[in-house]
C-alpha cells in the first residue's frame, strides 16, 4: 500500500512553542549547496514526522524504528549530484524512498538495515539484489542507480 508521500520541500514550520527567533533565518538560500541542506534537512524532518503520517493514512503496523534511522541516515549520506527522493512507509512498517524521473521511477525500501531496490516498478520491473546498509556509506550497487539531480 503506497500511502500519500511527505514532500522534502514541504513548508516546515516550528510549533507553537519553539523561539520566535528560528523564524527569521539569516542564512542566504541561493547558494545551491545551502539550498540542498535545507532540503535534505525538511527530508529528514519528513521521515522524523513519518510514523504519525503513516497513522493518519490508516497504516496498521507500527513503523520499524531501525528502518526510520536507517532512513536518516541515507538520506544524510546522499551525495550532493543525486536527486533527494520523497517517502513514505509501507503495510510491513518499513520506510520506502522513490525516485520519480521522466525515464522511470526508482524505489528503494529500507527494511531495517536492509536494502531492498526496484526499478520501473511493475511488469518491466529490474531488481537489484538486496544489500546491508552498514549506516556509514551507500553501497554502490545502490548509489549507481539513483538519479542524479
Amino acid at each position: 500500500m503506497m500511502l500519500n508521500l511527505a514532500y522534502y520541500d514541504e513548508d516546515v514550520r516550528p510549533s507553537s512553542g519553539a523561539d520566535p527567533v528560528c523564524l527569521y533565518s539569516d542564512i542566504d538560500i541561493s547558494s545551491g549547496a545551502t539550498a540542498r541542506a535545507v532540503a535534505t534537512e525538511r527530508l529528514g524532518l519528513a521521515i522524523q514526522r513519518l510514523p504519525s503520517h503513516a497513522e493518519a493514512q490508516g497504516l496498521k503496523r507500527e513503523l520499524s524504528q531501525l528502518s526510520l534511522a536507517a532512513a536518516r541516515a541515507f538520506i544524510g549520506l546522499l551525495p550532493t549530484n543525486r536527486a533527494l527522493p520523497r517517502v513514505g512507509a509501507d503495510e510491513d512498517g518499513d520506510v520506502f524512498l522513490v525516485w520519480d524521473t521522466p525515464t522511470g521511477v526508482c524505489e528503494l525500501t529500507l527494511a531495517g538495515m536492509t536494502l531492498y531496490m526496484v526499478i520501473n516498478p511493475g511488469s518491466r520491473s529490474t531488481h537489484i539484489p538486496q544489500t546491508t546498509f552498514d549506516g556509514g556509506h551507500i553501497p554502490p550497487s545502490i548509489l549507481q542507480h539513483i538519479p542524479r539531480g
